[in-house]
Order: C-alpha cells, then structure tokens, then sequence
C-alpha cells in the first residue's frame, strides 16, 4: 500500500488479493471492506525501483528497447518478431529471463500500440495474449471499462 491514513491505497497485491477482488488503485478501507483478514505492507519504494531497474536489464536480452511504465510493468520493443521465431517464442524468451531473475508471476502482451499490450497482459489472467496485427481497435471495443 502507499499513502496514509484515509489516503492509503492498494499499489500492488497478490494473486490471492484479486481472487479475493482486490485490484491496485483501491483504497485501503474499501479492501478491507472487501476482505477484513487482508494483510497488508507499506510500499517500500527503493526496494521496488532497485528490483525494476535490475529487472530492466535483465529484459534486455529480449528487447534492445525496455521501459519500466510503473512498477512491475515493462515495455518492449517486440518489432521484428517474424525474423526471431515469432511472438510466442519472443513470450517464452521473456518468461525465461523474468523467471530466472526470480519473478515467477508473469504476464505479457504483445499487441501494435502499448496501451493494447498492457491491457492484453492482464485478459484474463492468461500468461501471454497476443493481439493479432492491426488488431487492436477490435480487440478493445469489447472490453469492459474497467481494462
């Protein structure tokens, strides 16, 4: 969590905390609303912005381009693809460098824009989704606002 008091906020949580419908962004008090046995940690910044930036350069084996956009995601550069074995073998590359640098929960997505990508990383929780190119528009009109 970051923040205090009544401005205290969900940066980030586990997995068990969205099965539980706990989302980054909510409130600390509406949380616990949600799940009162919610335990919860103060948002050590130093700590995250060491782990992104050791992170960062690991993921440049992938991508000669990576952007940390906030704090456990990443943009890569991924053009090129169709000359180094395709999307899905640029997706299992990636998860081979996170994992070996001690991130076990991945999630990617590779779509044209990184709005797309960003929001087909978290569809439906699935270790990698890819857009098909051109795609994008078609794959965001359905979803819900709340992506």
């Amino acid at each position: 969590m970051g923040g205090s008091g009544s401005q205290a906020e969900i940066v980030m949580c586990s997995r068990e905390a969205v099965r539980r419908q706990i989302f980054p962004g909510m409130k600390l008090s509406e949380a616990k609303a949600v799940c009162s046995e919610l335990l919860f940690k103060e948002y050590d910044r130093q700590l995250y912005a060491l782990a992104q930036k050791k992170l960062s350069y690991e993921l440049i084996a992938c991508s000669p381009k990576v952007s940390a956009l906030e704090p456990g995601i990443f943009l890569l550069d991924a053009s090129g693809l169709q000359h180094l074995g395709g999307e899905r073998k640029f997706c299992r590359s990636v998860q081979k460098v996170v994992n070996r640098a001690g991130f076990p929960d991945v999630h990617l997505g590779v779509a044209d824009t990184a709005f797309a990508a960003t929001v087909a990383s978290r569809f439906k929780r699935r270790q990698y989704f890819i857009v098909a190119p051109g795609e994008d528009a078609s794959f965001l009109a359905p979803l819900p606002i709340r992506y």
